[in-house]
């Protein structure tokens, strides 16, 4: 091989291995970017699993609560399905004793709510009402006109009493009886050893009366009453027999008594529980009474603040066509005058008709004042129509 020949095959052999570099070296670039790109997507698949468990984190609290919330709900409706009634003598007494203060709870806020409102109802009248009308008074005693015709301004006519002294429920405890069966178990015992002595005097030949009750004499009769009863001549069985006995006559007296109170304790309460749902509903309806005798007051409040507005107005024209037209007498008025004075005397009549009319009666509304209030609603509503036609 010539010189020339080896230079080509030194050169060719040295661009093979310059080739083969370049070619490792893209491969390794490329791998290179495939690790990248390859690491940056399992980052971002990363990042994207943390964000939706950061937003699972904040969302579970609140499905955690509305659950338990909702298993709180259902935990209570259940608990108020499995409730049982009262059983138990005691458990009734208790519930009935529960339904009367409940009962009268509710109707003694009611009641305090209506008379706030009389009392306040009468403090308006007194001092806002009752003027209007002395002032009407005394403009129809000017005029001439006869002040007897319109009396003064009556009291409101709300007697509550009939509420306040109702007939009241007292739930007491049920007797135990104990005390009594404890009495009646000690007078048999006592029969009973009073039974056996005069069972032992007997077979001893002795009077029932003796003339001293020492020890030998009990130890005698004990010995007899054991002899008799097969015990042989034992003193302390004799004696023993007697006082077990009087124990176990006094222990099944004091349990039947006992036994006897507890069956009259059912019967005992269960009528009482009756009697206070009874109770319970006669103050349902005594509360709603009071709940219509109040919106009544509000009622009539609202009125009558509108007959006074109605009234002043009134007194004021009258003022006016008094000085204007400078009269003494109701005939030396003008017409339209004479008509303002006879509407006065009207709006007096309707407010003082509607005050004086008894509000309450056996404890409720009264009809008659209700029905007064529904027709004065429609007078005054006719007053006030006419002012704006």
């Amino acid at each position: 091989m010539s010189d020339k020949e080896l230079k080509e095959n030194l050169q060719d052999e040295e661009k093979i291995e310059n080739s083969e570099q370049k070619v490792e070296e893209d491969s390794v670039a490329s791998k290179d970017n495939e690790d990248s790109d390859t690491k940056s997507e399992e980052d971002s698949q990363e990042q994207g699993k943390e964000i939706e468990e950061g937003s699972g984190s904040e969302e579970k609290p609140q499905e955690d609560n509305e659950q338990e919330e909702q298993i709180e709900d259902e935990t209570q409706k259940d608990d108020s399905l499995t409730q049982s009634s009262p059983t138990t003598p005691i458990e009734k007494v208790e519930y009935a004793r529960n339904l009367v203060e409940s009962a009268d709870s509710e109707v003694n806020e009611c009641l305090a709510i209506v008379k706030k409102d009389i009392d306040e109802f009468e403090e308006y009248e007194k001092e806002s009402l009752a003027p209007i009308i002395n002032e009407s008074r005394k403009l129809l005693d000017r005029l001439g006109i006869d002040s007897e015709d319109i009396a003064e301004l009556p009291h409101l006519n709300a007697d509550i009493s009939s509420v306040e002294n109702s007939e009241k429920l007292y739930v007491n405890d049920l007797p135990s009886g104990k005390f009594g069966a404890f009495c009646w178990g000690l007078i048999g015992g006592l029969a009973t050893l009073a039974g056996w002595y005069a069972f032992a005097t007997k077979e001893a030949g002795m009077s029932l009366i003796p003339q001293s009750l020492d020890m030998a004499t009990v130890e005698k009769l004990s010995a007899k009453l054991s002899e008799t009863i097969g015990f042989g001549a034992n003193a302390e069985a004799g004696l023993g027999v007697a006082v077990a006995s009087a124990i176990l006559i006094f222990i099944i007296i004091f349990s039947i008594k006992v036994s006897l109170q507890s069956s009259k304790n059912e019967a005992l309460a269960k009528e009482l529980e009756e009697k206070a749902k009874e109770y319970k509903s006669q103050k349902e309806q005594c509360k709603l009474n009071l709940e219509q005798i109040d919106e009544h007051l509000r009622d009539l409040r609202d009125i009558a603040l509108k007959y006074e507005a109605l009234l002043d107005e009134k007194n004021a024209i009258i003022r006016r066509a008094i000085r204007i037209e400078g009269v003494a007498t109701l005939d030396d008025m003008h017409e339209s005058s004479k008509k303002e004075v006879e509407h006065l005397m009207t709006l007096i009549r309707e407010i003082e008709r509607l005050i004086e009319a008894p509000i309450i009666e056996n404890g409720a509304l009264s009809q008659h004042s209700a029905n007064l209030l529904r027709d004065t609603k429609i007078l005054l509503q006719k007053h006030i129509d006419n002012i704006y036609s």
